[in-house]
């Protein structure tokens, strides 16, 4: 690991610390500006955790197990939970140097790729995007995942040919803990799997591997609730985003209004309450399913138009939260409304002086998302098919999850994909 670290120019430290420090320097002029709806349940989950040797969100008995998040970011967050009543700051100043180092590590990777212009690149792209950094400072597991996605990619890009079943189980392992910190990334082994296609013990060493964690977690949540299910957070969305989309797209009526009404119907169905969250989230899931099959051209056209909403240049207006002197508490930051609640284009109204900068990350946006293509195309000209279809199988794979709520943050994982394609289209046209 020190070799990925040595020999890195001085800029790419600058350029990913300088304005990471900034940004921790108006956190800490208002520390309740770090914590999010999602904050405080990552914290109780981890005091918990720590304290009770229970993984719940519950700030008294009975302390119902956790079926919804996993807790891969509670035990991120336990030693700062233990040093501090308080630890908002800390976490926040932990995830400035998580951004740091993966910013780093890009510029390692890319310079394989794509040479000195391909990692310079790959850098900036890490280093400079505001919303990755405007997240930075956030208690939410963006940042952290962020470093171990990184880390579980390279691994799986160099580790293709490795004869050593412990290197391929180890690269297993970091993506079970990717599954265990955002469950979105549960469901990708299998189609990396694909990378030991020649080589089926490789393939299966890698498979038991990466689903290790996520096994026991079911497991556990099947002994505790009697029902088996990773985590009990889609069927919740499912109901929430698609289907309210797909009624809302359908009716006319405002989506606020339908999702409440579909969440009502099914509550009304199950009078005697929920055993747990994860009977609840199996009933949304269920009621969200009877409509994305009655409506599959509709939940493609909802899609589709999530996914642009992905890629477009939404979340600058999360400046306007760091930049404004309000002081708030940690109830008032956490369950009120944030200015990004209001939507990009309401914003870009109020502020008007957004906007030159909406245009100018669009474009460099745009041109990333080109630059990527390019590279894309370059690495099949050379022959490396295998890396070419692992960065556009990941990029697809993030934008088809996400692209049922269309929000700006799911693009961040994204971004390392992105910078190692665009990193891609310096590298020479022959193998």
């Amino acid at each position: 690991m020190h070799e990925r670290f040595s020999g890195i120019p001085g800029w790419v430290w600058a350029a990913a610390a300088v304005p990471r420090a900034a940004l921790f320097a108006f956190a800490a002029a208002d520390p309740a500006k770090c914590l999010r709806s999602d904050s405080l349940g990552y914290l109780a989950e981890a005091t918990n955790l720590l304290r009770r040797g229970a993984f719940s969100s519950q700030s008294a008995p009975p302390f119902a197990p956790e079926t919804t998040r996993t807790p891969g970011y509670a035990v991120f967050l336990a030693p700062f939970v233990a040093a501090s009543e308080h630890p908002g700051l800390m976490i926040a100043f932990a995830h400035c140097v998580l951004g740091v180092l993966t910013a780093v590590l890009v510029w390692r990777w890319c310079s394989t790729i794509g040479g000195k212009k391909g990692a310079a690149l790959g850098a900036l792209v890490l280093a400079l995007d505001p919303v990755l950094l405007f997240h930075t400072p956030l208690v939410m597991t963006e940042i952290a995942f962020q470093l171990l996605f990184v880390v579980s990619l390279i691994e799986t890009w160099e580790s293709k040919d490795a004869k050593d079943s412990y290197r391929v189980a180890a690269c297993g392992l970091l993506w079970s803990w990717c599954s265990l910190l955002r469950p979105i990334a549960v469901y990708l082994p299998p189609l990396l799997a694909w990378r030991w296609r020649k080589n089926a013990k490789a393939a299966a060493v890698f498979l038991l591997a990466a689903y290790a964690l996520p096994a026991a977690l079911t497991a556990r949540n099947w002994r505790r609730t009697g029902i088996a299910t990773f985590s009990s957070q889609g069927g919740r969305d499912l109901l929430r985003y698609p289907a309210a989309g797909i009624e809302t797209l359908r009716t006319g009526k405002p989506w606020t209004e339908v999702e409440a009404a579909m969440r009502r119907k099914v509550d009304l169905e199950h009078a005697s309450g929920y055993a747990s969250d994860a009977e609840q989230g199996r009933a949304y899931g269920r009621e969200a399913m009877g409509v994305l099959r009655a409506h599959p051209a509709m939940l493609a056209r909802y899609c589709a138009w999530g996914a642009v909403k992905v890629l477009s240049g939404g979340g600058l207006e999360m400046l306007i939260e760091w930049i404004t002197p309000q002081k708030t508490s940690v109830q008032d930051q956490a369950f009120h409304p944030e200015a990004t609640g209001h939507g990009t284009l309401a914003l870009l109204r109020r502020y008007p002086a957004l906007i030159p900068l909406q245009i100018l990350y669009a474009a460099a946006l745009a041109a990333l998302y080109g630059l990527f293509a390019i590279g894309l195309r370059r690495l099949l000209s050379s022959g490396r098919t295998d890396q070419a279809a692992l960065l556009f199988v990941c990029a697809a794979y993030f934008l088809a999850l996400s692209s049922s709520q269309g929000y700006y943050r799911y693009r961040i994982p994204l971004l390392p994909l992105l910078a190692a394609g665009a990193a891609a289209s310096f590298s020479k046209k022959k193998s």
